[in-house]
């Protein structure tokens, strides 16, 4: 097919040389500007955007492009896109995204953000939660001139040498990913009249195949108010008379210091607090499920599995508990996806529904388990050697099973 030619004309900040620069200062809407020619190639199944320098570093190290969001997205990008980032020796494939909440942290993301109430139309590349400019070591940040707020200072001339190319990779790829992070929950108790108090808590009995009654729950936080469910929480652990608690979200200290814990009931049984981040893959969170076996199966059922909202972090827990102890993988999906009906009212049969569970539990049952085809695996087995190769031992993993019954 052939390629149509297109010329981009773009706007570029003016960068000053590498040392001592306090790009930080740079009003990307008011900046002086110089016209610099880009090449644009654009055909049904290909586009691309060379020689963009960076016009700006973010606070947290976040590079901004010589363009605008809505240039970005005029030149046939769309959100939900897939694109491969190039510059100096790198390429990164990221999706293209409104805000850093359709990406997991720790993720790449082109950011096109548009928000007319404030003025920003922008396109940034970014690692959520992370900081691009220092991982990549195009810039270092110091404190600003007169020790007031901050400045880069880009390495070995990067201003002028660094440039980045944006490929499209595959159109709309992100579709499904981004769905499963399309999710609105409010705070607001009147806002779940259709819920019992338990479930607006998202605390539930966990009883599924040889996991017996009153033995395994799950919830939300019945200590940290920050999402005003905790008190909901906290009386339906006194109601089920749980007696052992484990607490991912976190520290012992963390806890302690909380108003809610002092004199609570929650603060007169056996509690493991774990502080645990929500890398599944990280060796902390590793070591702290071979903790968790091990507090199990040393202390008394009923227990809860909670961190903040009983989504993420419980979520995978539980699952590998019910795998362990039997559960169909449907009987996993199912009990997991009662969570995101609980605080985002998604229906079994929707498009969304079922990218959430291809792109939360399924993948991350996968990872762990190192296999797909779930619906098909002996998910006990599996079970069992993932937790014996993150350090549970083969006594706590059967004292354990025997706890649940």
């Amino acid at each position: 097919m052939k390629i149509k030619r297109l010329l981009l004309i773009l706007a570029a900040f003016t960068l000053a040389s590498c040392t001592n620069k306090n790009v930080a200062k740079v009003d990307p809407t008011t900046a002086k500007v110089e016209s610099e020619t880009l090449n644009l190639e654009q055909n049904t199944n290909a586009l691309k955007l060379e020689n963009l320098r960076i016009a700006d570093i973010e606070k947290y190290g976040n590079i901004v492009l010589p363009m605008s969001a809505t240039e970005l997205l005029n030149s046939g990008f769309s959100y939900e896109d897939i694109v491969t980032v190039s510059f100096l020796d790198k390429k990164i494939d990221m999706p293209i995204c409104e805000t850093f909440f359709d990406v997991d942290n720790g993720d790449y993301v082109l950011i096109a953000e548009i928000n007319k109430d404030n003025n920003v139309d922008k396109a940034i590349i970014a690692i959520t939660m992370g900081d691009f400019a220092t991982t990549y070591n195009l810039a270092t940040k110091s404190i600003g001139d007169n020790g007031v707020g901050y400045k880069w200072n880009y390495i070995n001339d990067s201003d002028k040498t660094c440039t980045f190319t944006i490929e499209l990779k595959e159109k709309g790829g992100y579709h499904e990913e981004h769905l499963a992070h399309k999710l609105i929950r409010t705070n607001n108790r009147e806002d779940y009249k259709n819920l019992t108090d338990e479930e607006y808590a998202n605390f539930r009995m966990v009883k599924i195949n040889e996991i017996g009654e009153n033995k395994l729950y799950r919830s939300s936080s019945p200590v940290n108010p920050e999402i005003s469910r905790n008190t909901y929480a906290m009386k339906a652990t006194e109601d089920h008379g749980i007696k052992s608690i484990v607490n991912l979200a976190d520290t012992e200290l963390e806890v302690k210091a909380m108003a809610t814990y002092k004199d609570s009931y929650y603060s007169k049984q056996n509690v493991l607090a774990l502080g645990l981040n929500v890398d599944f893959n990280s060796n902390s969170f590793k070591e702290g499920i071979a903790k968790i076996m091990h507090f199990i199966s040393t202390n008394e059922a009923p227990y809860l599995i909670h961190c903040n909202e009983g989504k993420d972090r419980a979520g995978y827990i539980v699952a590998l508990l019910e795998c362990l102890m039997g559960a169909s993988f449907d009987e996993v999906t199912n009990d997991y996806m009662i969570t995101y009906y609980n605080y985002y009212n998604v229906l079994p049969g929707t498009e969304q529904y079922k990218a959430i569970i291809d792109k939360r539990i399924t993948k991350q049952l996968e990872a762990a388990f190192g296999v797909t085809e779930l619906s098909k695996a002996d998910l006990s087995k599996l079970c069992e050697n993932y937790l014996l190769s993150v350090g549970a031992t083969k006594e706590d993993i059967q004292t354990v099973k025997l706890k649940l019954q």
